[in-house]
This record gives C-alpha cells, structure tokens and sequence, in this order.
C-alpha cells in the first residue's frame, strides 16, 4: 500500500473541511478556499472540498454537505459524515474552521493516522467576542480552537502578524506556523480599458467629475466602516459605496444619516461579478478595520483591478502595501488621518493602476497554492516516515512462535 496516498496521477491526495461556496455566500474565506482549490490543482494536490450546499457551481471534486442555513447540530454532523468518508483515502486533512474541521479529523487521526493542516483565518473567540458575544460562548471557542490548532501537523496562517498570534493565543511553536500570504485570481480580477470603466462608473451612478470609493466588508464593529463614515469627506458628486452585510448595517445606515455625509450608499451583499465591477471602476478602496486584521484578501482583489487601497496599519495589512506606497496606511481608529488621506486620494494622490497591478501580480493564485502544496507535502511524507519506523518495529508474522 502507499501510505503516502496518491491519485492514480501521482497526485497528493487531501480531503478539505470548508464551509460555503462563493456563488452561494459571497466572503474573503469562501474565495481563498475556492481559489486555492483551483490552485491546487496545477500544483500536483488532488484535493476534495466539504462544503455546504448547494454549491450548484463548484466542480465535480466537492462533496456537498447539508446547507448552511441547517441547525447547527446537521451541520456539524453532515461535515464530519463526508469528512471521514473522503478522508479515507487522503494523506492529509485540511481545515479552514475548527467547529467544522475538528470532529473529523480528530476520527481521521485517530482511526487513519492522518495528520491534519488548520489554515488559521483568525482567532474565533476575539472575533466573536469584539462583535459582543458572551465570556461563555468566547471561551468555548476559544478552546474547541486551540485544541483545533494545536492538534495540527501545520498551522497556515495569511500573515506574518496572525502567524505570530496563533503562537501568542494558542501556543503553537513556530516551527509548526507557515505564513503565506494569499492569492488572487489575476484573470478574474483585471483593469478595464478606461472607456469601458468610464461607461461602468456611469452605471454604477457616478456623476462625470466625481470620485467613487468602495469598501467591501463584512458589517461588523471590528472592520471600522463607522470610521470610515466619520471621516468621510467627499461632496456631492463623490460616492462612498459600503458593500457587505452583517449584523451592525442597520446601526452603520442610521450613523451615515446622522452624520449627513453626501453620497454615502449601502449596496448590500453583491455577487462576485458586481464586487469585481466595483472593483475595477473605483478611485480608491478603503479597508478600515480596527482589529483582528490577518491580511484582508479585498487589498490583493482592488490591486488586481488597477485600483489603490487605502487601508489601516494594522496586522497583515501592513506586509504589502507599504512597497507600494507607505502613505497609503493609516493608523486604525484614527478618523483625522483617514480623512486627510482620503482628501489627498480624492485629489488624486494616489499610486496609478499600473504600479497596482504589479503589485497584485506579485501575489497570484498559482504561487500560492504552489507554497501550500508544499506545506502538505511536508505533512504527507512525515507522517508517512513516522508509518514506516511504526511498521519497522513491529515483530515480523510469526516471530513470537518462533521464539
């Protein structure tokens, strides 16, 4: 038997625990999972997904678990049902989730032996407790977490500043912590002619001469879009476009009225063809979180469009911009230096769109699934050295008769 588990194309095998399907629930995580999968591919993985359904779009090699909207208890049922059972023959088990990702492959490694990768996306407990969930359900995250995490062969974190807190939060040694910085889909995420991004702005309701700034987040305290719309500055022909849902939109809609800041709109959830058109007709985007920033997956889409970012100074946000151009961080919470570099930006202070694009082109799809590939390969063949001394020292088929 090869212990090491490979395809009949000599490919590794891996079974990934993930949650959605970008076309399904739009989100930065979703779409690193989609477009490493992708990458994996072309770098010699044979990776299946576990995700929830229906995922109508994804291709043959993911296994659809119950839908997301299910109780939690089908859910976590159903993702370890298929997790096992694709498991089975995989060298490796990934993890992008540690409530989905920790029951199977704790089965897995103890029935299989199969070690286990935990992409680290960010510390649940913090998330949820800055978003005001209660001291019990934070502590209980915090260890179904670190018992994920520190269970794991490898630890893939997107940054350098999350690869250092998940050995500050949860102890796991550096040597078990690969930071990789993400991907981006180049050919999904390109520049337009400027006719053609003049005829989107035009429908995207841009007034001829004004500017139009896009912020892409999930509407939580954490990513600082009331910041955001405390510093605000553009006139009436600007356009600040907030898109993303979550739980503080209402709150954040009624701050915008209350401040009366001009052309302020709350486009909602969009799908991945719209947050590209965004993208791509923008002046400038704004990432302004105030917290628990581990890269921000929206900095390396904007780049890729030709678009500047503006972003705060903050954990992995501060590994790619700054050789861009340094003006561009600000620091977090600071609503009189986001105001005076939006001022600047909207004057036009900002680096072009080809200086952008080759900063994106620094970071694509392939080279970082090539790097993650080569983490699980790692994992692979340890865990297949640690079988071999195992099958070494056991006694050979009648030894003890013989004796």
């Amino acid at each position: 038997m090869d212990i090491t588990r490979t395809g009949d194309s000599g490919a590794l095998r891996v079974t990934t625990l993930a949650q959605g399907w970008p076309d399904d629930r739009p989100g930065g995580l979703n779409r690193y999972v989609a477009d490493l999968h992708a990458g994996l591919g072309r770098a010699g993985v044979d990776e299946e997904l576990v995700v929830f359904g229906p995922a109508a779009s994804a291709p043959g090699r993911v296994r659809r678990a119950v839908p997301e909207d299910s109780g939690m208890a089908a859910r976590l049922l159903s993702t370890a049902r298929e997790g096992v059972a694709s498991g089975r023959g995989s060298a490796v088990v990934v993890s992008h989730f540690a409530m989905y990702g920790l029951l199977p492959s704790l089965v897995l490694r103890l029935t299989r032996r199969t070690p286990l990768v935990a992409h680290f996306h960010g510390p649940w407990a913090g998330e949820s407790a800055s978003s005001g969930a209660g001291r019990a359900s934070a502590a209980a995250k915090q260890l179904v977490e670190r018992v994920h995490v520190r269970s794991a062969a490898a630890v893939v974190t997107a940054s350098r500043a999350f690869g250092q807190l998940v050995q500050d939060v949860h102890g796991v040694p550096a040597s078990r912590v690969h930071p990789i910085h993400p991907g981006v889909d180049l050919d999904r995420f390109h520049p337009l002619p400027e006719p053609e991004r003049a005829a989107l702005r035009r429908r995207l309701g841009v007034p001829d001469g004004g500017r139009l700034v896009v912020t892409a987040r999930r509407l939580v305290p954490r990513m600082g879009i009331d910041v955001l719309l405390q510093a605000w500055p553009g006139g009436p022909d600007d356009r600040l476009v907030v898109v993303g849902d979550g739980p503080s939109r209402a709150a954040l809609e009624a701050e915008a009225a209350r401040l009366g800041r001009p052309g302020v709109v709350f486009a909602g959830r969009v799908d991945e063809e719209a947050l590209v058109a965004h993208y791509q007709a923008a002046d400038a985007v704004v990432v302004p979180s105030t917290a628990l920033e581990g890269f921000g997956l929206v900095v390396l889409e904007a780049l890729a469009c030709g678009t500047p970012v503006v972003a705060s100074d903050l954990g992995g946000l501060s590994e790619v911009l700054p050789g861009l151009d340094p003006t561009l961080m600000v620091p977090p919470d600071d609503v009189p230096a986001l105001r005076a570099r939006l001022q600047a930006a909207l004057a036009g202070d900002l680096p072009d769109r080809a200086a952008c694009r080759a900063t994106a082109q620094e970071h694509s799809r392939e080279a970082f699934a090539a790097a993650v590939a080569a983490v699980y390969r790692q994992v692979a063949a340890e865990a297949a050295e640690r079988g071999a001394r195992r099958a070494s020292r056991r006694p050979a088929p009648g030894a003890e008769r013989a004796r």
